[in-house]
This record gives C-alpha cells, structure tokens and sequence, in this order.
C-alpha cells in the first residue's frame, strides 16, 4: 500500500501490480516510491514426440511456440541450450520459450531416428546411345524405394524426370527414399557409346549384333585391343590382337548388354553397346 499496511517479505511471489518502497535512516522512515512491476510468465511451448531421418539436426524439430523464441535442451532442466547444428540421436529432448527474460517451464518429446537407406547401387560410368535417357541408366534399388534423380545445374542440383535425354560427359545423381528418409547421392557419369553406323563410318564394324557365340570386329588399321565390358564397368573379357580384324569367343558370357571397347593402332578408339542373345 502507498502508506499504510504490513511490510511485504522479501519470500514472497512477486504478481504483476503495484509496489512501493521506503528506506529507513537513524529510525525515520521516508516516503515510498512507487514501483510498477510486470510479472511474466510464459507457458511452455507445444510440441508431440517426432520420427527423424538419421542425420537431422535441432533445426528439424518441429514446435508451437507464441512467440517462436523456443530454445531446445539435453536435459529436463539445467544445462546449456543447444546449438542449432546439434546432430539429433534417439532419446528425449526439452524445449522452453522465452519472453523477455523470462524462461518457460520445459517440454518433454521423444525422438526417433531413422537410418537413412544406402544409396542405390550401379556403375560410376556408364554408356549410352544416342536417344537414351536417365530411366536407361542401369541402377539396382531397395524393394518399395522412391527414386530420384538430379543433375547439377549452376551449382544446385535440380530433380529431373526420367524421361530426360542422357548427354554425353554429364553428371547424374540418383537416390531412393524408404521411410521418408532419402539416401546419399550416387553419381553416374554418361559416356555416349558409337552406334554400329558411327562404327563403320570410321572404319568400325563389329557384328553381329545382337551376337551369338562369336564376335567379329574389323577395322581399316590393326586393331590392338578388345574389351568387353558390362554395365556394373566389370571388364569380363579382354583380347589383344594385331590385326584388321578380330573374331572374339563370347560363349561363355551370359544374356545381357555389354560395352565392347576398342583400341587401334592407328590412335583410335571407340565403344560400341552389344546385347548377348
């Protein structure tokens, strides 16, 4: 009260309103001051238990807060807030918010984590004809995955369809999201390959194609080397040879597409893709 009633002890809870005080000298009380007090006292912020891919950070969890000043905490109280940049595991995490200087009470929220799946398996170079587009890139994908492709543009890299033109030289980058959660990046280099005509064009021929038990590859120098190649870039054949023209034994390869590279000794080399029947 202005200037009647009891001292007010020093334990007792502040509320927001009007308080007044004297000091004393020698036995001579003064006059009271008025103070206006405001008593903050903000609610602890919103927040549900939350399911996170591996590798998300303090930034990634989700709150309701009035005014959106929340600090997150280790512990359910002490400690110091943590960084933004602070890599989440699984566990119980603690958010406050704060108005003025005053702090909330804290909020409790349990954190999954999900392990992100491996990124999709394939050749980091692959070859191509002319006309092929990234849905002919040969990639091996978890059951029920989600794939996506980029390709760097100016820096960033951009999501593509599938039906995008491979080109040759260019950069890929495919990944698969399972649970919501997206792999790392795999990178497939596209080398365009010489078609059969290419291949005569420059001297090349190689038949036949799709080929048998035998092929046959002829060119106007000597040829030097052969190597077969398939699309995970295992080599699983090589021959070297000093001729015009060289019969290879494909017997014992099995059915599918291969890259059969060629080398001269005139400089030259090319790659053609062969299907084996």
């Amino acid at each position: 009260a202005p200037t009647t009633g009891n001292v007010v002890a020093g334990t007792i809870v502040a509320v927001t309103g009007n308080y007044y005080v004297s000091q004393t000298v020698g036995g001579c009380e003064s006059a009271r001051a008025t103070k206006i007090v405001t008593v903050f006292d903000p609610e602890e912020p919103t927040a549900a238990n939350q399911t996170l891919c591996q590798g998300a950070t303090v930034t990634d969890l989700e709150v309701t807060s009035t005014n959106g000043n929340v600090s997150w905490y280790a512990d359910a109280t002490g400690g110091t807030a943590l960084p933004l940049n602070t890599v989440l595991v699984a566990g119980d995490y603690y958010v406050s918010q704060t108005t003025g200087t005053c702090e909330s009470g804290r909020t409790m929220i349990m954190v999954t984590i999900t392990p992100l799946p491996g990124e999709p398996v394939g050749a980091a170079t692959q070859t191509f004809t002319a006309g092929e587009t990234i849905a002919d890139l040969d990639i091996t994908t978890e059951t029920g995955a989600v794939i996506t492709w980029y390709m760097n543009t100016g820096g960033d890299l951009e999501e593509v369809p599938v039906t995008t033109l491979l080109t040759d030289g260019t950069v890929y980058f495919v990944t698969q999201t399972l649970n919501n959660c997206e792999s790392d990046y795999l990178q497939i280099t596209a080398e365009e390959a010489l078609g059969s005509d290419a291949f005569e064009t420059s001297g090349f021929m190689a038949y036949p194609n799709p080929m048998g038990e035998l092929l046959t590859i002829r060119n106007k120098t000597n040829i030097t080397a052969i190597s077969i190649v398939n699309l995970l870039g295992q080599e699983v054949l090589n021959v070297k040879a000093d001729t015009e023209t060289v019969t290879v034994d494909t017997s014992k390869l099995g059915a599918g597409t291969y890259i059969v590279k060629v080398s001269a000794e005139s400089g030259e080399s090319a790659s053609l893709k062969v299907i084996k029947m």
